[in-house]
């Protein structure tokens, strides 16, 4: 039986012109009177507030807007937080607007969590809160330095008063607005540009022995006859990758419905042979059909191999 060997070699490698552009996930501008984000491109974004505690409505920044005022901040580590998905999202940046009342918190911090469940303070995020709305955004914070909120569908943030910024007073308010998260998209393929993909693997040397198997004389009906010069070998001595074999196409009668390997039909076998161990040998057996007809019978196996990336 003749062999023949068809090589594919699927490689991954991005190169394409391409722009950053900063997005906006979440935003808050509470014009509504209510928690819900006016805009949301991710499916879990959530702001909540600590402690049960009640949302107020104010004069927003701009007056004609609304903003989100909240008491309850004489005690310490009380806050505000912000839930949301950052899959497919890096550079992410928290921006917001916030004055104090009188007898409100001084000071607030900015933690985050990658996981939703662990809490990181922001290095330099400690801020004294303004007794007015000024020009937006008031407070901005990035996180290019903080990689592992990057691409995460649990991600949160907290503005949390520490002690050393409570209220003198239970009803001294925290006030809130135009709060922002953005991140951007990575590289952004322009509409007048082809991105391209292509995953380099090792370099593959790749033999198959015999170049043809030969079963024989054999009779209709007769099952698992042996190749006479079996077994089969794959061979990929020299190559500096891990290669994958599939059989891909068994051409022509009776190979195509009586061929196996290893036990099992030959089309569809496939295997995974490590550059450490480069030889590989699989046992190959022919079933004829009762009512095939008498003569030399010629067929052909079709391979492909799959450089795998290191």
């Amino acid at each position: 039986m003749r062999s023949i060997l068809i090589l594919t070699i699927f490689l991954s490698f991005l190169f394409a012109i391409s722009t950053v552009n900063a997005e906006i996930i979440a935003q808050w501008s509470f014009d509504d009177e209510d928690l819900l984000p006016e805009i949301n491109n991710t499916p879990t974004a959530n702001l909540s507030l600590s402690d049960n505690r009640t949302a107020k409505w104010i004069n927003g920044n701009p007056p004609s807007g609304r903003a989100l005022s909240v008491s309850g901040w004489n005690i310490p580590d009380r806050y505000l937080e912000i839930s949301l998905d950052t899959v497919g999202y890096e550079e992410i940046t928290f921006h917001f607007d916030a004055k104090s009342s009188s007898t409100g918190p001084s000071r607030f911090k900015i933690q985050y969590s990658s996981d939703g469940v662990n809490f990181i303070d922001l290095e330099g995020s400690d801020s004294q809160i303004a007794a007015q709305f000024t020009s937006s955004p008031m407070y901005h914070f990035g996180f290019s330095s903080v990689q592992e909120i990057n691409n995460k569908p649990d991600v949160k943030f907290r503005i949390i008063v520490p002690e050393e910024g409570i209220g003198s007073s239970s009803t001294g308010t925290f006030a809130f607005d135009n709060i922002q998260i953005e991140g951007d998209r990575g590289e952004e393929i322009l509409d007048n540009h082809q991105g391209l993909d292509v995953t380099i693997t090792g370099v593959i040397v790749f033999k198959v022995l015999p170049r043809n198997l030969e079963f024989g004389l054999v009779q209709p009906g007769s099952q698992n006859n042996p190749a006479l010069n079996g077994p089969i070998i794959f061979d990929i001595t020299d190559s500096s990758t891990d290669v994958h074999v599939e059989v891909i196409e068994v051409i022509s009668a009776p190979f195509n419905t009586g061929l196996k390997i290893d036990g099992s039909p030959a089309l569809g076998k496939s295997w995974t042979i490590s550059h450490l161990s480069p030889i590989l040998t699989a046992i190959p057996t022919l079933d004829i059909p009762p009512q095939i007809s008498p003569g030399n019978k010629l067929g052909t196996i079709v391979y492909t191999v799959t450089g795998l990336p290191e």
